[in-house]
């Protein structure tokens, strides 16, 4: 079983909330959680956001106007021993009706429609801002565990008009999110494209050492 690898969304990656923090704050606003269910990054109004890994993105929006990204991964992944598909939100992105020079490529006029397109890890997915329920211009990321299922028609806008998928997790008390950092590789997602250019090469050169030292084995075993 292969474990999933996230690219740091923004450069820098500064962390303003934790996961898992400031449950109190959220459930007087209420927000029925634990603590906070995702990552908040500092970033500044425009700041290009990219996506942290490959799949399917959706471009969605909530209640109180918040407009963000949901990205679906493109195979299964490791949770606890079974493999399943994993969810990445980016939230609080610009709202291409009002800035329009900050429009995702993914935006769509059905917002909350079910098409999704491919998208790559490395690619811009959007802008960093303050829509919806925030207090300053910040990306959230959030990271979420999830299995084919009924599609769901309820709870914040990231678990809504993507297709039919159920949160593993969703009675955790984040709403099935997880702690995103263990699954960090350490690298920034702007980078990512040439990141996998450089571990292709490197396996590349592996498999051929290990080619010549087969064959070498080979030579010696007949001689």
């Amino acid at each position: 079983m292969t474990k999933l690898q996230l690219y740091y969304p923004l450069t820098p990656s500064n962390v303003s909330q934790p996961f898992g923090v400031n449950g109190s704050y959220y459930r007087a606003n209420g927000i029925n959680i634990t603590g906070h269910n995702g990552i908040d990054y500092q970033a500044y109004h425009g700041q290009p956001v990219y996506a942290s890994h490959d799949g399917t993105a959706y471009y969605s929006t909530d209640g109180k106007e918040g407009q963000g990204v949901v990205i679906i991964s493109d195979k299964a992944y490791d949770l606890n021993g079974t493999d399943v598909f994993w969810k990445t939100i980016y939230w609080h992105l610009c709202d291409p009706a009002k800035e329009p020079k900050y429009k995702s490529p993914f935006y769509q006029t059905n917002r909350n429609s079910r098409v999704g397109k491919p998208v790559k890890a490395g690619e811009i997915i959007g802008f960093a801002d303050n829509t919806g329920f925030s207090t300053g211009d910040h990306l959230h990321f959030g990271l979420k565990p999830i299995v084919v299922g009924p599609g769901i028609e309820w709870g914040d806008a990231p678990d809504v008009g993507i297709g039919n998928w159920v949160n593993v997790l969703q009675s955790n008390g984040t709403g099935g999110a997880v702690d995103p950092v263990p699954y960090f590789n350490g690298v920034y997602a702007e980078n990512a494209k040439a990141h996998i250019a450089n571990l292709t090469l490197q396996i590349g050169i592996l498999t051929k050492v290990v080619e010549l030292l087969r064959r070498l084995l080979s030579t010696k075993v007949v001689k």
